[in-house]
């Protein structure tokens, strides 16, 4: 009999545990001007990259590959690797960044999961040193298709274009968290290029609370001032004075208390036993991000992914810069791909199999 009541706790535990940990239901594109500009994965596929594992000894052969390291003596957390492209040391001399072998391991990882992660338990954060601002860190791809053209996906809340990108988690490499969010988001493949610049930014959200907060903040300045302050004493002196009641009006109240705005507070980041470059496995509230973007250059396109609710599109580079002029991250991304001409892989760098 107890050990049917133990099954019975442990159902019971599992149920209250997996309670806790509600998935959200993957993002659909319903924006019916987005679903019309939406491509198929047919038309997608055709502007893949021809890229196929080369044999050993090819050109691309780099040295193994060693995991992302975030630095805590920079403020700027630079993340040295045996590829790191920011740093100038052992850059390869040509686009590709991981060897295609290494590329492919990683894709074979991350095609197995159906679902998308979720979750912040094993998000990483890093405080800057200099001002103790915690950021989540992110990472993600700049997709580019043949032509020059960078692939774009739906965006799970407003109706926009976005690149794809997510938390990086701890128990995984740089590498592999950004083409694990490509895959998941865009449902495309292919081979890692050159990290870009990191970009820290504040979210919009917390954008909107502190201008709301800033703006309370304001107008309490103002109604507490000298200035201010006067004028209220002459409103005393009025009230004071003697009342002629011939034209009171009795349906409105004699005087008024102005009520002090509502001040919205500002969004407050728990405690958390991390420093500079430790991951930590607490949920935060988060302000700012940093986030990492690598160029990857599309190999394979899925007609089925984790989130295939999203829509995919293609645009050339300039489309897309100008697309993104209201989120300065993407821009910055964009622009530096154009002035590398990163979106541009070089005929040496494709290798085409007998079958193709």
């Amino acid at each position: 009999m107890t050990g049917g009541r133990d099954k019975d706790l442990e159902l019971d535990l599992g149920t209250i545990s997996s309670a806790k940990r509600s998935v959200k239901a993957p993002p659909v594109c319903v924006d019916a001007t987005l679903m019309q500009e939406a491509m198929s994965t047919e038309e997608l596929a055709k502007l893949s990259f021809p890229l196929e594992i080369p044999p050993k000894g090819s050109i691309c052969h780099l040295v193994d590959h060693e995991p992302s390291v975030v630095s805590s003596s920079s403020s700027t957390a630079s993340r040295e690797s045996a590829f790191s492209d920011q740093e100038g040391k052992h850059v390869p001399s040509t686009p590709i960044r991981l060897e295609r072998r290494q590329s492919s391991q990683i894709n074979l990882k991350v095609t197995n999961q159906k679902t998308s992660r979720s979750g912040r338990e094993s998000q990483r954060w890093f405080t800057d040193p200099a001002t103790q601002r915690v950021y989540r860190m992110v990472t993600g791809c700049v997709p580019i298709v043949e032509g020059g053209r960078i692939l774009f996906v739906s965006a799970s809340r407003k109706p926009e274009w976005i690149l794809p990108k997510g938390g990086w988690e701890k128990d995984e490499q740089m590498e592999e968290s950004a083409i694990r969010e490509c895959f998941e988001e865009a449902g495309v493949l292919g081979v890692l290029g050159p990290r870009l610049k990191d970009f820290d930014y504040e979210t919009r959200k917390a954008k909107k609370r502190r201008l709301e907060f800033e703006e309370c903040q304001r107008k309490l300045k103002m109604r507490f001032s000298p200035a201010s302050s006067q004028i209220q004493e002459n409103e005393h002196q009025n009230e004071t004075k003697p009342k002629s009641y011939s034209n009171l009006n009795l349906e409105e109240p004699i005087t008024t208390a102005e009520k002090a705005p509502k001040i919205p507070k500002p969004e407050k980041l728990q405690s958390s036993d991390e420093t500079s470059s430790v991951t930590s496995d607490s949920t935060l509230s988060h302000t700012h991000i940093r986030l990492s973007l690598y160029v990857l250059y599309v190999s394979e396109v899925k007609s089925a992914w984790p989130e295939s609710g999203r829509s995919r599109k293609v645009v050339d580079i300039d489309e897309a810069i100008k697309m993104c002029e209201s989120r300065p991250e993407f821009l910055a991304a964009l622009k530096e791909v154009k002035e590398r001409n990163l979106h541009h892989l070089p005929e040496n760098e494709k290798y085409r199999s007998e079958k193709r």
